[in-house]
This record gives structure tokens, sequence and C-alpha cells, in this order.
């Protein structure tokens, strides 16, 4: 009604955005997508139609990411899992497990809950052994660069990605395999440029 299409610099801004959308579509397919691994796509499509509760303990190192990283070792970190891992099969508590033991910063709040997680919503270790845990299995140490983690999965339920038809489901898992090769994904842009 207000005669847009007639605009001169309504007509370069429509025509540049279209250019940037098929400039990112080529990028997605030419350089992005041939990146990801076949089998991070493969799991990333049996796990993203299910979330999964997640309850941790994080034995940090003194290299870990951690505001405050402890003064520990990586072997003594990986030592101290296994104690508290052997005190949870012996039947103590986990929430006071991890109260006495989590480095991670909101345990006095959270009591080493981390709540749902999707597929893709953490870093690629801790899913992995996440989305393979049974309900009420705890884990061996997983290491990630935050520290040894201790995984309890207390629940399971579908995600809402369940409902997305074919192809929606197959940009999703894509989106979210791609996540796992961020830091290729310029040097091989720049590559494709030069070529």
């Amino acid at each position: 009604k207000l005669g847009f299409q007639y605009s001169p610099d309504v007509a370069i801004k429509i025509r540049n955005r279209s250019q940037q959308l098929l400039v990112n579509e080529s990028y997605e397919q030419l350089v992005a997508i041939p990146l990801i691994p076949s089998s991070r796509l493969e799991i990333a499509r049996k796990n993203a139609k299910k979330e999964v509760f997640v309850n941790h303990i994080l034995i940090g190192s003194s290299g870990s990411y951690l505001g405050k990283p402890p003064n520990r070792t990586l072997d003594e970190a990986q030592a101290l899992s296994q104690q508290i891992k052997n005190r949870f099969a012996g039947g103590e508590n986990f929430s006071v497990l991890a109260k006495q033991y989590s480095d991670d910063p909101g345990v006095e709040k959270n009591s080493g809950s981390v709540g749902w997680v999707s597929w893709g919503t953490t870093v690629h270790e801790f899913q992995l052994a996440a989305f393979a845990l049974e309900p009420g299995v705890l884990s061996e140490p997983v290491l990630t660069d935050f520290g040894h983690h201790l995984i309890l999965v207390t629940d399971v339920r579908p995600s809402d990605y369940q409902h997305l038809d074919d192809e929606a489901y197959e940009n999703y898992v894509v989106s979210v395999a791609k996540n796992s090769i961020r830091n290729q994904l310029r040097p091989a842009a720049l590559k494709y440029d030069s070529l």
C-alpha cells in the first residue's frame, strides 16, 4: 500500500538481501556440510528426538575452564572422580556427594542438577555420555575442558523435534551437528574463496 516496491532504496536492500541468502546457502552446502563427519550426523539423528534430565558432579583440575580452578592435577581429579563414583555405587546420595565435591559454581543452588538437556546444547563429550546412559546409572568420569564429569541421567522424554517433518528434522540435525565443526568453518571458507 505504501509503494515500497517502487523505492530504489528498498529495491537495492531486497536485491542485496537475496544475494546474501544465496551466498549463505552456497557456503552451507559447499563448505559447511561436507566438513561434518557422517558419524556426527548419524548420532545427532539418533538423539535429537529425545531429551535427558541430567545431574552431574564436576571435578576440575588446575587447567580446567573454571572461574576458580582447584589446585589438583588431572590425575588427581580422575582419581577423586572414581572415588566419588564408588561412594555413589555404595549407596551414598548423589546430591550430598555433589554438594561435597563438585566444582560446578552452581552446585550450592542446584545440588548437581543441570535439568533437561537437548542434543547439541552441551559439549560433545558430555552429551555423548549423557545420551548413552540409562536412567539411574552413573557414568564413568567424562573428561571435558571443564574437568571430569560424573553424569547421572534420571529421566528421558521426547523432544519437541520429534514432531518435525523429515526435511525440517534433517535441517535441524545438520545445524546441530555443525556445532562440532565451528572452529573449522572459517579456514574452510577462506580456502573455498581462494579457489
